[in-house]
């Protein structure tokens, strides 16, 4: 998944697996509808650049940010509606 740029998580998703997204170097930017955080592993984002950001529902930054996605992202934005 070299090319792999964007990614846009559905609403339904309640949960992602280890190495869903293992070296994908090019990820910079994830969409994430859900407005509760999927629970995500240790290794969902192995191998991916820290600095990439994630937008989620709009009033749900604080869920995401009190989450394991904040381990991974250095940016966490509301999307507007």
């Amino acid at each position: 998944c070299n090319a792999l740029t964007s990614v846009t998580i559905g609403n339904s998703v309640t949960s992602i697996g280890g190495y869903a997204f293992e070296n994908c170097k090019s990820l910079t930017e994830v969409y994430c509808y859900a407005t509760t955080p999927p629970d995500i592993y240790s290794l969902t984002f192995i191998g991916t650049k820290f600095f990439k950001q994630l937008y989620v529902p709009k009033g749900c930054s604080s869920a995401y940010k009190s989450s394991k996605w904040n381990d991974y992202f250095n940016t966490i934005l509301e999307m507007e509606e």
